[in-house]
């Protein structure tokens, strides 16, 4: 629920150097018109701002100086780079009462807003939708890598997952509930378990974790929590493989994965028809 603000007054912004800025970028607190400003959810650390320099909305988002981990940065800084195609874009970064406020672009609509809705997802939405969230994470592990910092997303839910109207899905790249973690032995498959269950989380409009006794060839259930799929959602063999991989298979990165569901060629027809039954759940 979006409710509105007072402005803040206080102590001085600092510009927070993250490589060459925009002329067009804010740098100070003093830039946003808080008058217009709109909390996000209960969370006070997620606010919609006016920017007076571009005369437009982008999302706000704020952690404690403290809390600005050095894999928070990395990824700040990755969804920066003009490669960068599968997070949503950060557009500045200063520093104002203790707090690091990160702002970025404005998606239209979460994930979790489209699962709440009364519209039946089919599962050429889920694999539309998760066909680009896995490239996101692939995106993700082979930019650090090659940076050097070796990340794993390990935030992914559907609060965090945003869709445009064009159908076009991205990754939040910062966030009080985004928490990146450097790789390691225990969590290098923690991305993979987390697309299954967001994968789970949208057919069965549950975001209770699943069980690893889930699935079987000709229905997927949660027991632990008494619900199945959405009536809609009569899963593929494909689809079941997808799942399989996510929760049982080992050593399974996230091009294998892709392969496994949609195929390593995808039906492009098919991809069409589920962006726009995206498309047409946004405009309602």
């Amino acid at each position: 629920m979006a409710k509105q603000v007072d402005p803040s007054s206080g102590s001085t912004p600092t510009q927070v150097d993250h490589g060459n800025a925009s002329s067009r970028e804010v740098a100070h607190w003093e830039d946003l018109d808080h008058t217009q400003t709109l909390h996000l959810g209960d969370s006070e650390a997620t606010r919609i701002v006016y920017q007076k320099l571009t005369f437009d909305y982008a999302v706000l988002r704020s952690c404690p100086e403290t809390e600005y981990t050095s894999e928070k940065k990395a990824l700040v800084e990755l969804s920066r780079t003009q490669s960068n195609m599968h997070l949503l874009s950060t557009a500045w970064v200063f520093s104002y009462k203790r707090r690091l406020h990160v702002g970025s672009e404005l998606s239209d609509m979460s994930l979790a807003d489209i699962i709440d809705c009364t519209i039946s997802l089919e599962e050429i939405h889920v694999k539309t939708i998760l066909h680009q969230v896995a490239q996101a994470l692939r995106f993700l592990h082979a930019c650090s890598e090659r940076l050097g910092t070796s990340m794993r997303y390990a935030s992914l839910r559907a609060s965090n997952v945003f869709v445009s109207r064009n159908g076009t899905v991205k990754l939040a790249s910062f966030g009080d509930k985004i928490a990146p973690e450097k790789l390691n032995i225990k969590n290098q498959h923690k991305d993979r378990w987390d697309l299954g269950a967001l994968a789970t989380h949208m057919i069965s409009r549950s975001a209770d974790e699943p069980s690893n006794d889930i699935l079987n060839q000709k229905m997927i259930s949660i027991p632990s929590v008494g619900r199945k799929l959405d009536a809609n959602c009569k899963p593929s063999p494909q689809m079941v493989d997808f799942l399989e991989a996510c929760f049982v298979e080992e050593g399974v990165d996230m091009g294998k994965l892709l392969k496994k569901w949609p195929p390593s060629i995808p039906d492009t027809s098919r991809i069409e028809r589920g962006t726009d039954g995206i498309k047409a759940m946004l405009l309602l």
